[in-house]
């Protein structure tokens, strides 16, 4: 008979490379792939090379300026979240904030609320590559407020410490002035 036993549910989370890389996924997909494809659509149809290059670089630049405000809240929100780590203890229902050699540890309960801020989410394809960055301000009873921004921790995943959530949405969020209050 094999039993198995689990010591805890602590899981932790810290902005690694692989999390950049999911994130603007979507920009460098679209400032790659869009202008190659128009490169070999024209110039497979037309053999003309400087029409295929003019075009594609007219994509280029426009694609660059789609997708400038991406860079500006990936920035943003890895400025916000550096070197910070959350580790969520499910079993106990205790959360530890670690943010510039602070460390703060609470339980589920002493969270107030949860505000939580992400852009609209499209039902089709979308071209707005900014639309997967959302964060979320988890407020305590005792004054103190952090930050959690979707590159350290998914922020549809708040209803596991907190019932109490409000939800803001918005066609954009640059993450300008986001200030942990601890």
């Amino acid at each position: 008979m094999i039993i198995f036993t689990v010591m805890s549910m602590d899981i932790e989370y810290k902005i690694k490379l692989y999390d950049h890389f999911r994130e603007i996924f979507s920009v460098l997909g679209f400032l790659v792939l869009g202008p190659m494809g128009l490169f070999l659509a024209i110039y497979m149809h037309s053999s003309n090379i400087d029409k295929s290059l003019l075009y594609s670089g007219v994509v280029l630049i426009i694609g660059f300026f789609l997708t400038l405000p991406t860079f500006i809240v990936h920035k943003n929100y890895w400025n916000c979240n550096k070197g910070d780590s959350l580790k969520l203890d499910f079993e106990n229902k205790n959360l530890r904030f670690r943010h510039n050699n602070l460390e703060i540890d609470h339980s589920f309960q002493d969270i107030k609320y949860i505000d939580i801020y992400k852009t609209y989410e499209s039902k089709n394809l979308s071209f707005a590559t900014w639309e997967n960055y959302g964060h979320m301000i988890i407020h305590l009873k005792n004054g103190q407020s952090f930050i959690i921004t979707s590159l350290l921790y998914p922020y549809e995943c708040a209803s596991y410490m907190s019932d109490n959530i409000k939800t803001y949405t918005s066609f954009y969020r640059s993450g300008f002035g986001l200030k942990h209050n601890l």
